[in-house]
């Protein structure tokens, strides 16, 4: 598509070139619905998250429109794209406009000397993205492999310059108006399992976990794993469990979805709780809209467009991550153990999600049973 539209436009100077009016004229419309043509296509493929054609999963340096090598350009379309798209739909979400200025989310990170402005979103790439804030802020990596070693809440709130933390108002302002502002999304249904496997699902990693004694992860089963099987089964078989977790700790996906589906909101914990209310994309008017799909080329143009020191690099995404929810394989595993209603449902509770940023339901209809 790229090269066909280089040729579209050279063949357009040409016609200039040659003063034949007729030519430049009708070579120019030819340009311009390609274009538009490209534009729908680009939107199209993103509509389904993660998936192409409905059928195979993307990978996240493959995905139509991002060819690394010429990403730059791409890229660039693609933010335009998202950014229209999200505009027009933040039209329809309006609900109650808060001014980020007085009313911040909580989980937006600031670099001054960089001039840009993170959302910070569990389950998106961001332990990459605070490690990245890390390095800009000045800290070096042996410091920072020290860092990682501390309790998430600990290290973030230590290290990192949240912006609720600025208490001047004007500044506040100053640094929406004129900062870079940026996000990542997911697909709701990939990030949701992305949560469960990596926090409560029963698994060899949370076996290590228990037996190393790694309190902050049993505190996640003991905090919502163990209260969610006493929900669906009973308090009784919840003490059992309790009892004996490396053995017989048995929470599933299922279970966790009607937790999800039959839970507030507002009591969510950040690892699941929708996008849309942690980042308030309608509120805050963020300059780039990065998806968890095409990580890569995304955090390359991020960082580019900051200018941020070349030495600085976005860690390669990797397939082989112990809680990579986006294998195909992987979904089906999870997704057949909850019924068509189940999944409607949970829909409901991420719809905002899937509108904003544009992600489809349908192909997850052929996985669930």
């Amino acid at each position: 598509m790229t090269s066909l539209l280089v040729n579209l436009e050279e063949m357009v100077r040409s016609a200039l070139r040659s003063k034949r009016k007729t030519a430049c004229i009708v070579m120019m419309i030819i340009a311009l619905l390609v274009l538009m043509i490209r534009s729908r296509s680009l939107g199209s493929s993103e509509h389904i998250g993660p998936y192409g054609d409905g059928d195979v999963l993307f990978n996240h340096d493959h995905v139509v429109g991002f060819n690394i090598k010429e990403s730059g350009k791409r890229t660039s379309v693609v933010m335009e794209t998202r950014l229209d798209y999200l505009q027009r739909e933040c039209t329809t979400h309006m609900d109650s406009p808060r001014d980020p200025s007085l009313d911040p989310p909580s989980e937006l990170i600031v670099n001054e000397k960089y001039s840009i402005i993170y959302c910070n979103v569990p389950k998106v790439g961001c332990t990459n993205w605070k490690n990245v804030f890390l390095k800009i802020g000045g800290i070096d990596d042996i410091r920072i492999k020290a860092i990682q070693r501390l309790p998430t809440n600990t290290r973030g709130r230590i290290y990192l310059d949240y912006f609720h933390k600025y208490s001047n108002v004007s500044h506040r302002q100053f640094m929406l108006q004129k900062f870079t502002k940026f996000m990542f999304a997911r697909h709701p249904f990939t990030r949701v399992l992305s949560a469960f496997r990596d926090k409560l699902a029963p698994n060899i990693s949370y076996i290590f976990r228990i037996e190393n004694k790694q309190r902050h992860d049993v505190n996640w089963i003991e905090r919502y794993g163990l209260p969610i099987i006493a929900k669906y089964r009973g308090a009784e078989a919840a003490a059992a469990i309790k009892a004996n977790l490396k053995t017989k700790y048995d929470l599933t996906f299922s279970e966790f979805v009607n937790y999800l589906i039959e839970t507030n909101p507002l009591s969510f914990d950040k690892h699941w709780n929708p996008i849309s209310a942690m980042c308030r994309p309608c509120d805050v008017k963020y300059n780039i809209i990065g998806k968890y799909e095409t990580l890569d080329d995304d955090a390359e143009y991020i960082l580019r467009s900051a200018k941020v020191d070349p030495s600085v690099k976005y860690p390669q995404a990797s397939d082989k991550s112990a809680t990579n929810s986006s294998s195909l394989d992987i979904l089906r595993q999870y997704y057949s153990e909850i019924t068509r209603e189940q999944l409607k449902k949970l829909y409901e509770v991420y719809k905002k999600d899937f509108e904003l940023f544009d992600y489809s339901l349908e192909t997850f209809y052929k996985y669930v049973s």
